[in-house]
């Protein structure tokens, strides 16, 4: 049995596991890789393959925050983590100072 190359979001999406897990994602932004495992009962291997598929072809996004890697759709707002927002208030306020 081959391997078929998937030209189009239809022909990605024919995967009904591939399927489920964008529905998902779609749904729950946000979701951890730990968190969609136990929501659609899917084998960890099964569902870091989908996963890279989904991401590689632009259909979602993820973000490490802590220890998580979270994931969205793709062109939705991704929320910064709080590092990240803490650089946003230094560089708007220069001379800030902790009081």
């Amino acid at each position: 049995m081959g391997y078929k190359r998937i030209n189009t979001i239809e022909d990605l999406m024919q995967n009904a596991n591939r399927a489920k897990i964008y529905r998902t994602i779609m749904s729950y932004p946000g979701s951890s890789f730990s968190d969609l495992r136990v929501l659609l009962g899917i084998k960890n291997g099964t569902l870091s393959h989908h996963l890279m598929k989904l991401e590689r072809e632009g259909l979602i996004t993820s973000k490490k925050m802590g220890i998580f890697r979270r994931f969205y759709p793709s062109g939705g707002n991704v929320p910064k983590d709080l590092e990240e927002r803490i650089m946003d208030v230094i560089l708007d306020n220069p001379g800030i100072s902790q009081s």
